[in-house]
């Protein structure tokens, strides 16, 4: 097993500031061509930045970088090369690699974050050294409804669920805590009809569409049903809640949604028109192969969110951090790893959620 050549030591400042040190070992698919590659380069240099950014507050990081590979046999090799000089690994693309990883946190008692996976997984449900950055599926439907009761009230819900979306679950998950909270739930398919979306967005019962709907043509299909049923009742306000991916089609103009308000959960919001992420990336450009051109690279923001938590963590609390569930803020999105459940390992519990208003304006809601 080759090491990757991006090992790096941040250790350069005086025994008088270095008061703290965090151990991390970096495994992700660093050789990798196409998009693989360039994610885990892009993540990697956003980790480092964190550690460049920690030094100031008297943190020192010894960041160790290692190929993961594409084949089973490389990952093992992995492990123990990193062991010896990490007290928690980070990475990890692929799900086999990912159950083998969460194995070893396990057994030597060292916590593994996984910060591009997509769900939680079977076989790690009870491992206490494993956290996700990709909230769970209860995780995201609490906050989401807690924010939607917050933002609107008790308000009265009409729910268009597509069995054929990996969001299905989580919307299930969600019309379930909102009909706990006192909303007035009515699901229908996502293949209603104008009749039936206008019967239920009716005045005495539903001012709220919950999809979990992320293909482009369905989408357009139930934005038009609902603009028609806005022209029969203009008084009336309508509101859409939707999938993150909603978000990248609203940037594009893909997906126009005139008269409705837009509210789209997304675990991390990265804002391009910040100054803060300009700047960052102007500073940074030269990190990255390629300058990139009209997207930003989440995966290095993503990766600077991570290591400003994760190292800041690790420094203060040692390998346990885990345990505490007290929140270290991003820069980007924050993060809170706790468990959904007592038999569930951690993962990131910091939702937001965005409010699209029909003029275009958006709003951030954290409650």
């Amino acid at each position: 097993m080759a090491l990757c050549c991006l090992a790096l030591i941040l250790s350069a400042f005086s025994p008088a500031l270095a008061q703290k040190e965090a151990r991390v070992a970096i495994v992700l698919p660093f050789k990798a061509t196409g998009e693989e590659g360039r994610r885990s380069l892009d993540f990697y240099r956003g980790f480092l930045l964190a550690a460049d950014h920690l030094k100031s507050q008297g943190i020192s990081a010894r960041i160790t970088a290692l190929d993961e590979g594409q084949e089973s046999a490389y990952i093992e090799p992995a492990l123990n090369a990193a062991a010896p000089s990490a007290d928690a690994l980070v990475g990890f693309a692929f799900h086999s690699h990912a159950l083998e990883a969460a194995k070893f946190g396990l057994s030597h008692e060292m916590p593994v974050v996984f910060p591009l996976a997509q769900s939680i997984k079977t076989g790690m449900e009870t491992n206490a050294y494993a956290a996700f950055l990709v909230p769970d599926d209860e995780a995201w439907a609490q906050g989401i409804s807690q924010m939607l009761t917050g933002a609107l009230g008790r308000t009265q819900v009409l729910v268009l669920q597509s069995e054929t979306t990996e969001m299905s679950q989580r919307t299930q998950r969600l019309t379930e805590l909102l009909d706990k909270s006192g909303a007035k739930v009515k699901v229908l398919p996502i293949s209603a009809t104008p009749y039936n979306i206008a019967d239920a967005l009716s005045s005495k019962r539903m001012n709220l569409v919950v999809t979990a709907a992320t293909e482009k043509d369905i989408l357009r299909n139930v934005a038009q049903k609902l603009r028609s049923v806005g022209q029969a009742n203009p008084k009336k306000t309508l509101a859409v809640v939707g999938h993150p991916a909603w978000y990248d089609y609203y940037k594009t103009g893909e997906l126009k949604w005139e008269d409705v308000e837009v509210y789209i959960p997304v675990m991390n919001f990265y804002n391009i028109a910040s100054e803060q992420t300009k700047t960052l990336m102007e500073q940074y450009s030269y990190w990255f192969r390629t300058k990139p051109a009209d997207t930003i690279p989440h995966s290095f923001l993503l990766g600077y969110d991570a290591g400003m938590h994760i190292i800041a963590r690790l420094a203060e609390e040692g390998r346990g951090f885990l345990k505490d569930e007290k929140k270290y803020g991003g820069l980007y999105t924050d993060i809170i790893l706790k468990q959904s459940h007592k038999s569930s390992c951690r993962s990131n519990h910091a939702v937001r959620l965005l409010n699209i208003k029909a003029s275009g304006a958006i709003d951030l809601l954290a409650f």
